[in-house]
């Protein structure tokens, strides 16, 4: 009987808890050079070197927490029906509902927790807001991910990236801070922490808000009004012709003089692009 080798043992390990995260008897964690990722049911996890290091064994095991709570908590069919098309506004949108199953775990299984942070300490060597030397250079989808962290589990930012959330922060307090706060309290409903998390976009102008639909109903108020002119002008006794005349004639000028409901727009010249959602704040008082 061929001995399996400590890479084979671990990796059951790991589609084990999986399962048991994701409750979901199908899921497997293989490994991959490639950037970590999901297939379906199966879990694609850096691979850790032959004697096992203990940091590749903590990020290993935190993508793969990261990736069954996914699995478990998240619907792709909720997210696809919300997530807004702009880039800037999408990747936010992202970042921000996979802290929030991550948050899940974290407040659940205090194992998860140190796992999740190790994952997160190792993408964060890689991101850009890392090199950020000015608020239009950090990337929002991170700080607002670290944000939402920060309110759903108490965790602080990260000392490493700090600095660089501290360059936006004031900003997305003051457009959004009630929007973060209320987030906590639909952490368990993907539907409602989603709409929380539309309004927050909105707030930032990364997003337009939507349009109410048209209340316009000004006709019906000038036909009765109408009406009762033709009523008033019949009990005068004048020519029934000559009075349809004069109505006809006063029904058109009630109706221009009157002033039609406008729905409100947002011009184009607001809209928010890419680049102004990233520089907005830099031209903040």
């Amino acid at each position: 009987m061929t001995e399996r080798s400590p890479i084979d043992a671990f990796k059951d390990v790991l589609s084990g808890t999986a399962r048991s995260i994701a409750r979901d008897a199908e899921v497997e964690v293989n490994f991959t050079a490639d950037a970590p990722h999901v297939a379906g049911k199966a879990i694609k996890v850096p691979t850790p070197g032959r004697n096992l290091p203990a940091d590749q064994v903590a990020l290993a095991r935190g993508f793969a927490d990261a990736n069954a709570l996914k699995l478990r908590y998240h619907s792709t069919k909720i997210h696809g029906a919300s997530a807004p098309g702009e880039a800037v506004a999408r990747a936010v949108f992202d970042a921000v509902e996979q802290a929030r199953v991550e948050a899940i775990g974290s407040r659940a299984m205090a194992g998860v927790r140190a796992n999740l942070n190790h994952a997160l300490d190792m993408r964060l060597k890689s991101d850009a807001i890392r090199r950020a030397r000015s608020a239009d250079e950090v990337p929002l989808s991170t700080a607002l991910a670290l944000k939402v962290r920060e309110r759903l589990t108490g965790q602080a930012i990260p000392k490493d990236v700090a600095a660089g959330v501290a360059m936006v922060d004031q900003w997305i307090e003051d457009k959004a801070g009630h929007d973060l706060d209320a987030l906590a309290l639909a952490i368990d409903d993907q539907r409602a922490f989603q709409k929380l998390t539309t309004a927050m976009l909105e707030h930032l102008q990364l997003i337009d808000a939507d349009v109410p639909p048209d209340l316009d109903e000004p006709e019906a108020q000038d036909e009765g009004e109408d009406q009762e002119d033709q009523s008033e002008d019949g009990d005068s006794g004048q020519d029934e012709s000559g009075d349809s005349d004069v109505n006809a004639e006063r029904a058109r000028r009630t109706r221009a003089a009157t002033p039609k409901r406008v729905r409100p727009t947002i011009a184009t010249s607001m809209r928010p692009t890419a680049m102004r959602a990233r520089t907005i704040w830099a031209r903040k008082a």
